[in-house]
């Protein structure tokens, strides 16, 4: 397990800077968002596989979905540390590998609800963080697969 307290918020320093200006920017309301910006979003977000992503992708994507103020802030920062791996020395290694974020994210999820146990987080706002980006995901691979512009799921029980 490694010490997440200043990756959590920053994933490496760079990314720290642009995160920490980010916050402080007006974001536009999702609901504001019009049918042209949806489409180009879509086409975004389809040139992403959920299941084979690297941590760079995985960033780039969460940045994009903040800027659109379409995830929180805690979100984004559960999404940028994804499963970034770090060397005796602290800096981020192997951020091109691929892996599938769906799995591992649910995989994360379960982790942080064994009692005692926490995922790599550990912590109450960790377990909403990934519960949140679980949503976000399963919203995401839906959305790039769909017919439809939506960034919703419709269900009827």
């Amino acid at each position: 397990m490694i010490n997440v307290s200043g990756i959590f918020a920053g994933f490496s320093a760079s990314t720290a800077i642009q995160h920490s200006n980010i916050q402080s920017e007006k974001r536009p309301d999702p609901i504001e968002l019009k049918e042209d910006d949806l489409r180009s979003l879509k086409e975004e977000i389809a040139g992403y596989d959920l299941e084979n992503i690297s941590q760079q992708e995985l960033v780039a994507l969460g940045g994009t979905l903040f800027h659109e103020g379409l995830i929180n802030d805690t979100v984004y920062a559960v999404m940028g540390l994804g499963n970034a791996e770090y060397d005796q020395r602290g800096n981020q290694i192997n951020e091109h590998k691929k892996f599938n974020a769906l799995e591992y994210f649910d995989k994360q999820l379960s982790l942080s609800s064994e009692p005692g146990a926490g995922g790599e987080l550990g912590s109450a706002s960790g377990k909403d963080g990934y519960k949140q980006l679980n949503q976000v995901l399963s919203v995401l691979k839906f959305f790039a697969t769909s017919n439809t512009p939506d960034l919703a799921l419709k269900t009827k029980a």
